[in-house]
């Protein structure tokens, strides 16, 4: 007989879903950020022009996902979802992309998609421009999250998704290993925590959600995860 608590690749379903909203996009991030920034001017999809250094075009253009005008800045957001980490022709785009926005004058920060705003995220993500309160942080919760405690917010971390970091490129994981250095020790333990809940659940398959043989990767993983910063929602708990 079927054996229907897991999917057809052995990995036992969640026994709980979120009652929250989780950042799952750019669009997503434009509505956070509208809630930060609200008396800034905020455009997505906005094109950037520049001359590249080869190929046959003398203009060509990069999308930024939200760009806010804040003050005399321009803060280009962009929500990086898992080809940034998986597909290294996307990658080098991105190099790219990074490099034209510095000339240009724009300052890039990326939202990668492993990513939820946890207050010590949103405070790391907002404080550096003075728009953080806690006041807007309940607004956040309330109104695009739907819940009212910050300890239902989906832990930042993988959950379900099929893009684990088993998937990613070279590059891709030394993207994220420099990127965690920078996010609050929180996000770490909350990463490896989702992590070794998901590798529990593939009975046996752990090279589906965690790759095999990088050495800096498993590294991260040998974290011994402290429960102070586990007050979050993890479906697989």
């Amino acid at each position: 007989m079927t054996d229907k608590t897991k999917s057809v690749s052995g990995i036992t379903y969640p026994t709980k879903k979120s009652i929250g909203t989780d950042i799952n996009g750019d669009d997503d991030l434009k509505k956070v950020l509208e809630i930060f920034f609200d008396e800034y001017n905020i455009t997505e999809q906005e094109k950037m022009f520049y001359k590249p250094e080869y190929g046959k075009f003398k203009r060509q253009h990069f999308v930024i996902d939200s760009l806010v005008e804040f003050n005399d800045k321009k803060l280009a957001f962009e929500y990086d979802g898992p080809v940034h980490y998986n597909n290294i022709t996307k990658i080098e785009r991105d190099v790219r992309k990074s490099i034209e926005l510095e000339k240009q004058g724009y300052t890039l920060i990326r939202f990668p998609y492993y990513l939820q705003f946890t207050k010590d995220v949103a405070k790391h993500f907002f404080e550096p421009y003075n728009v953080y309160s806690d006041e807007k942080y309940q607004r956040m919760l309330e109104e695009y999250c739907n819940i009212k405690n910050e300890s239902d917010m989906l832990a930042p971390g993988w959950h379900t998704t099929s893009e684990t970091p088993s998937n990613w490129v070279d590059k891709g994981f030394e993207i994220f290993l420099s990127d965690i250095e920078k996010f609050p020790i929180s996000v770490r333990h909350q990463l490896v925590h989702s992590l070794n809940l998901y590798k529990a659940a593939t009975n046996g398959k752990e090279w589906l959600v965690v790759p095999v043989h990088n050495e800096n990767f498993n590294k991260l993983l040998s974290l011994e995860v402290e429960e102070k910063y586990l007050n979050y929602f993890f479906c697989r708990s």
